[in-house]
């Protein structure tokens, strides 16, 4: 998978750069820090892609296409490589640690990934498949902060400069915005398309581990009303554990009621349908 290569590459370049300033603030230590463990996770997924094909990772095509671009353009804002003045580096209109957190936001998608990937190539408990959805969890839960903190972007005050725009018109920051947003989606979906993989049937092998052999969906029941002018009303059974996405997609109300054993996680919102 050469996306795969391409964002390591990236993120390589990229933290070569940043380890070349030995006397950094905090926050830029922080970002070395990230792009270190974010480099050992995309070499662990193109092993793990290299050796199983049963993780369906086309979801990800776009995010690691995106974590790639800006690891490069987040080094062409070194306008001086010499003395980069940290306290003034922008980034799609936000800080460091606005950077920092998107790429935690695709280093652990990409971390699900060879989690979901070492569970094929080994037999695992019952206990290592309820942590590792406990860690999609929480993943997911990071995504949607990420994804909001990036739609609360603000414009810099003082800009007067006349900003470029694409051929329809639309400025180019505002586009690669749109970009991270869609990528932070397309996590958010792989996420929960893991959480239905590893909610199979499993079957019991000896030394009590389990093998994932047979999918089976975790979202069981799930019923609306047909009257597309006014709320949706929705019924919901789920599993434990499934993440639970109910977005509106034409500003009408939602009313839903929710069954669930165990530990439950719910996001609601609305969404138009072009962001889908």
């Amino acid at each position: 998978m050469h996306q795969v290569s391409y964002a390591l590459q990236a993120s390589l370049d990229l933290y070569s750069m940043v380890e070349s300033f030995p006397k950094s603030p905090r926050r830029v230590r922080n970002l070395k820090e990230e792009l270190s463990s974010l480099n050992f996770v995309l070499k662990s997924l193109r092993d793990i892609l290299s050796s199983i094909t049963e993780v369906d990772v086309s979801e990800l095509i776009l995010p690691l296409k995106e974590c790639g671009k800006v690891c490069g353009r987040f080094q062409q804002e070194f306008t001086d490589p010499f003395r980069p003045d940290w306290d003034n580096l922008r980034f799609n209109r936000g800080s460091i640690d606005n950077f920092t957190q998107l790429l935690n936001g695709y280093k652990s998608t990409f971390k699900r990934a060879v989690g979901a990937g070492n569970i094929h190539r080994a037999g695992v408990t019952s206990e290592t498949l309820e942590s590792h959805i406990e860690l999609l969890q929480t993943t997911i839960v990071d995504l949607v902060d990420l994804a909001g903190n990036i739609k609360h972007k603000s414009p810099a005050a003082t800009r007067t400069e006349v900003e470029p725009t694409n051929a329809t018109g639309i400025p180019l920051e505002n586009e690669d915005m749109s970009l991270e947003i869609l990528s932070v989606h397309r996590c958010l979906h792989f996420c929960g398309q893991l959480i239905d993989h590893v909610r199979t049937k499993p079957k019991l092998m000896s030394g009590g581990s389990m093998r994932l052999i047979e999918l089976s969906p975790s979202y069981q029941m799930a019923t609306k009303d047909n009257n597309t002018e006014g709320p949706s009303t929705i019924v919901n059974t789920t599993t434990r554990g499934v993440p639970q996405f109910f977005v509106s997609t034409n500003r009408n109300a939602i009313n839903g009621v929710n069954r669930g054993d165990g530990r439950q996680l719910q996001v609601a919102g609305y969404l138009s349908d072009e962001s889908l």
